[in-house]
């Protein structure tokens, strides 16, 4: 079962690289970002500048906790596959915000945004975040 929800987890985590990118580890920095826009875009910027170390720290668990060393690690192996994806599709020339909409209640937003690769494809996707201590993440697993 515990192979089953780390598989489910790993796949999840891919798919939201590729469309997105974080980073973070079990000591958080401070991300300085004012929106969940700027979230999704730092976060694909790490990756595509190959700081997977920093990756990470732009997300948490969907029960609002940050990964431990040992899920951070198997995440960094992640990142590097999703690396080589993107290298695949010759880089990425631009990230699009085509939509942001923060809750009501101030904490949970959602971001709908493109990502256009140098190769002249693109891909859709939407990220839901989370502010917790006043800082927006993104959330992945389930």
């Amino acid at each position: 079962m515990k192979k089953i929800n780390v598989c489910s987890l790993a796949a999840g985590l891919l798919l939201a690289i590729l469309m997105t990118s974080c980073g973070g580890s079990g000591s958080r920095d401070v991300i300085i970002s004012k929106t969940p826009a700027d979230v999704i875009k730092a976060s694909i910027n790490d990756l595509k500048n190959q700081k997977f170390s920093e990756v990470i720290k732009y997300y948490i668990r969907k029960d609002g906790v940050a990964f431990t060393k040992e899920d951070t690690a198997k995440m960094n192996g992640l990142f590097e596959f999703a690396y080589k994806d993107l290298e695949k599709k010759q880089g990425i020339k631009e990230v699009q915000i085509i939509e942001e909409k923060i809750a009501p209640d101030g904490i949970n937003a959602t971001v709908k945004y493109k990502v256009i690769f140098n190769n002249g494809s693109d891909s859709n996707a939407d990220a839901i975040l989370r502010k917790v201590n006043g800082e927006w993440y993104i959330i992945i697993g389930g």
